[in-house]
């Protein structure tokens, strides 16, 4: 089947023009669960392939309905649009461009000073333009935004060619031999298979209705949480307004009885968050729980022995980000364990133990090798996904150079941000969660090259540790999504029958577009508003970005407070534990402890994001549906349900979404 290009590139532009108005309206903190973006912080999960799906469908039934359609969308039809949706969804969320640009803006205004020093004038323009877009004018001078426009929107033009065509790479190795299930794509792959015309006639009625019972479970269970978001009169019957963080999250109150477990922070109760963790494999949830155990073990420990004194007092949700924790603080220094020493091992044992499969590409990149007989499978030719990787490797560090970092700060920008990404998308694509955190992206940058930091503070260290740290390893809805979205997108065509060569067109057309349209109409609306006057991203006017991170003493908070020297033992535990677990759990399949397992408990995962209970809630119904009807009834029974019961509260959050805006236009 023809790419319907037309449809890709009016989309994604429509998309990227709606997404990004679309969150300016949302109010705090439901920009972060209603936007058509991300809907479970965390898990950085999107709703924008699947609202694009149910639209269309919608609109699809009524036109087949009245004569004007004669026939169906296909599978593959349909996967364009998932496609589509995964390429523009990471672009429109109040994290980027709202929360991150504004910081930069802002600093014009909250700091001139620092802002002349620190920002070139392509990446936040003078203060006379930010304070335009502070109160808003119909009047745009767009010749006066092009510089900063394009610094944006070519950064992560070519992030999208370096992580997309890594992603190509590695396509063959995670999607056709490991058959790597990423979480994230099932549930919209169980509605395409529902309304599928591939689907065989005698299996339509049953998926059907056991995926209508999900919808409907999912939307019972999600429309009284948007009520009681938006109604201070509708009864809380789930206890969302106590104790609950917008991600779903309970957070221990001071007090409680919970609270002298030292360990114990966050348990999330988000249905979602629940249904999504059902489509992990079962091991992997086991090895997460036990390890759970074993950490909240071994920090009780710690606090008897006299360390953290004072957290028992210090709520569930600060438990993660405030002192004490044992995240942060010494001895354990979990952020650099888990999410430093952790993702390191994960990726570098993860390659160590596929080392063939990479050899075999680098040999095809040069006309060798057994793989040169399957390359007119592959998205591209390895040659050509090997040179657009260098390539775009060198002008991203010559862009950051531009910006006034040192040769070797810029490049090892991107070689962090493949390591922490790599691994983190290889943690999304088997059990759905990545480490989402910003306090450690720093890492290599502070080992390697700032192990004592400038004092007074250089523009070379804070620009370098400053991207590294949010845009190289917190979230895709920063900017830089190519792994997640190039995996999730070949995922989506290896279910469906899309050539991969298709998906990857796709995808880099609506990246582009995205990358291009969101800038430009974050101008717009805050022009024609005022960002004043936008309850998502006001918030951050005022806000020194500077003095918040990017001091000598902010600096030196990441990823633990101090030297890495006093830090460092920590992360080789974490790349020591991991590279044990890799190779025993390589050897013995049947060993139950696996390093994703020791990277979730250890991790923010166990603590602010509260996977824990989605694991235990997901293992216990997974194995009763495998000891009871086994895997053919995870197939065709449970895996439709739990994609139901995604779609039925991603619609629940899309009708709250509307529900905000319009008050926010019209309060009620």
């Amino acid at each position: 089947m023809k790419i319907p290009w037309l449809l890709v590139i009016v989309l994604s532009t429509f998309l990227g023009f709606l997404g990004t108005v679309w969150y300016s309206f949302l109010p705090f903190p439901f920009f972060a669960t209603n936007s058509l973006g991300i809907v479970l912080c965390g898990p950085e999960f999107i709703g924008t392939p699947f609202f694009i799906i149910i639209v269309f469908l919608a609109v699809q039934a009524l036109a087949v309905k009245s004569s004007f359609l004669k026939k169906k969308a296909s599978s593959i039809t349909l996967a364009y649009l998932y496609i589509i949706g995964v390429g523009v969804g990471y672009f429109i969320n109040q994290q980027y461009p709202g929360c991150m640009l504004m910081r930069h803006l802002s600093l014009r205004v909250s700091n001139p000073t620092i802002a002349e020093w620190l920002l070139p004038e392509f990446m936040a323009p003078q203060a006379e333009l930010v304070n335009q877009i502070i109160t808003g004018t119909a009047s745009i001078p767009w010749i006066d935004w092009i510089p900063f426009i394009s610094f944006w929107s070519i950064l992560h033009i070519l992030f999208a060619f370096y992580f997309i065509s890594i992603a190509s790479i590695f396509r063959r190795q995670w999607i056709e031999l490991e058959k790597v299930p990423f979480p994230h794509t099932m549930p919209a792959y169980q509605l395409i298979r529902v309304v599928s015309a591939q689907t065989t006639e005698s299996r339509v009625p049953s998926l059907t209705k056991l995926f209508t019972i999900g919808i409907i479970i999912g939307l019972l269970v999600q429309m009284p949480i948007t009520f009681v978001a938006i109604f201070p009169w509708f009864p809380d019957i789930y206890g969302w307004r106590v104790n609950t963080c917008a991600t779903g999250g309970w957070w221990v109150p001071p007090g409680h009885p919970l609270a002298s477990i030292a360990g114990l922070s966050i348990l999330n109760k988000h249905p979602m968050v629940w249904a999504l963790s059902y489509f992990a494999p079962l091991n992997i949830l086991l090895s997460s729980l036990i390890f759970w155990i074993i950490n909240i073990i071994i920090v009780q420990v710690a606090y008897i022995m006299g360390y953290y004194t004072g957290i028992e007092s210090i709520g569930g949700c600060g438990r993660g980000w405030c002192t004490p924790s044992p995240l942060r603080d010494p001895p354990l220094r979990l952020f650099c364990v888990s999410h430093v020493g952790g993702l390191i091992g994960f990726a570098l044992f993860y390659l160590i133990l596929t080392r063939k499969y990479v050899i075999n590409t680098i040999k095809a990149a040069l006309g060798k090798g057994e793989l040169r007989k399957m390359e007119n499978e592959e998205p591209i030719p390895y040659r050509i996904a090997y040179i657009t990787t260098i390539i775009s490797f060198i002008l991203i560090s010559v862009l950051f150079m531009l910006c006034g970092i040192s040769l070797f700060a810029a490049i090892l920008i991107p070689i962090s941000a493949f390591i922490f990404w790599f691994a983190q998308v290889r943690l999304v694509g088997i059990v759905g969660v990545p480490t989402r955190a910003n306090q450690f992206g720093s890492f290599f940058h502070r080992w390697l090259i700032w192990p004592d930091v400038p004092t007074p503070m250089t523009r070379d260290c804070a620009l370098a540790t400053h991207f590294a740290r949010n845009w190289g390893a917190d979230t895709p809805s920063d900017g830089w999504p190519g792994l997640w979205t190039g995996f999730m997108s070949y995922r989506m065509a290896s279910l469906t029958g899309v050539s991969s060569k298709n998906a990857f067109k796709v995808l880099l057309t609506s990246t582009i577009i995205a990358a291009i349209m969101t800038h430009i109409t974050f101008v717009w609306v805050g022009y024609m508003f005022g960002v004043s006057k936008l309850p998502a991203i006001s918030g951050y006017i005022g806000f020194d970005m500077y003095f918040a991170c990017y001091t000598p003493e902010g600096v030196n908070r990441f990823p633990s407070p101090g030297n890495p020297v006093e830090w460092m033992p920590n992360v080789l535990v974490g790349i020591v534990a991991v590279g044990l677990l890799s190779f025993i759990h390589a050897k013995f399949i049947w060993f139950p402890l696996d390093p994703i397992g020791f990277i979730m408990a250890f991790s923010l995962d166990g603590y602010q994001w509260g996977m824990a209970l989605p694991f235990f809630v997901a293992w216990v119904a997974k194995t009763l549906t495998l000891r009871i009807g086994g895997s053919k009834a995870y197939e065709e029974y449970g895996a439709p349900v739990a994609g139901g019961i995604v779609v039925g509260c991603l619609i629940a959050s899309l009708i709250g979404g509307v529900m905000m805006i319009v008050r926010f236009f019209y309060p009620y």
